[in-house]
């Protein structure tokens, strides 16, 4: 079995819309810090989730998606959830799928994500809604609130959150979000489909990429950019 780890705004909803117009079996699986998950069948839309019982252990999620298995074109488990959760209850054999982008630009990505919700993040990770003024305010500068976002490691920090302990030699593939056209086309080489090239979730640009942005965020960022160059490397040198 194929786990997608879609990593926040690394062209994940992207890569999701390629997998579902092709003719593998997809599967979607969500697992949050509070363990309440969703799970589909054949497609990935949020419409289309099946509620499941809260609470629920992962190893009961993972019985489940394995259970949905079959014979056939290969089975890729895409969504939101974290290595380290599901480590324990994988089999030998299953492999993994991420995207990577640039720290700073998939930051201020994220940031931009917010505000042109007209939304934040607090210090719990939950979303709190703001009015349309001070999204329009928002808008205009590198604002105060980014420290907020900077605050939640799995923004701050992404790549280790979600891969965690994840051995790379288990990678099926590493895509570049900047080389996502062409990283595809090697994809759907290595999974003999066609997977087709559509951009979708793109946010719209409501800051720029300025000096003061990276100075602002470049130590926060310092871990996860050295952990990027590794994966970076690691990515260019295997695939």
């Amino acid at each position: 079995m194929i786990f997608s780890i879609h990593i926040p705004k690394t062209a994940g909803t992207s890569f999701r819309t390629a997998l579902e117009t092709s003719n593998l079996k997809i599967r979607s699986m969500y697992i949050n810090r509070r363990r309440q998950i969703c799970l589909i069948g054949e497609k990935c839309t949020f419409e289309d989730f099946a509620e499941i019982d809260y609470p629920i252990s992962i190893r009961e999620i993972m019985t489940i998606v394995r259970s949905q298995n079959g014979k056939g074109n290969k089975i890729i488990v895409h969504g939101h959830f974290f290595y380290d959760s599901i480590a324990p209850f994988l089999e030998e054999g299953d492999s993994f799928i991420f995207w990577i982008r640039n720290p700073y630009d998939r930051l201020l990505s994220e940031w931009c994500h917010h505000v042109s919700r007209a939304l934040k993040v607090d210090f719990d990770g939950r979303l709190q809604e703001l009015n349309y003024s001070k999204m329009l305010e928002l808008s205009q500068k590198t604002p105060a609130e980014l420290n907020t976002l900077l605050t939640i490691q799995s923004i701050a920090e992404p790549y280790r959150v979600y891969l965690g302990s994840l051995p790379l030699d288990r990678c099926f593939f590493i895509g570049e979000f900047e080389n996502y056209k062409v990283d595809l086309e090697k994809l759907s080489g290595l999974l003999g489909v066609k997977l087709q090239h559509r951009y979708d979730n793109v946010t719209p640009a409501t800051s720029v990429l300025s000096p003061e942005f990276i100075d602002r965020v470049k130590d926060p960022l310092k871990n996860e950019l050295e952990y990027y160059r590794k994966l970076v490397e690691f990515k260019r040198t295997r695939f």
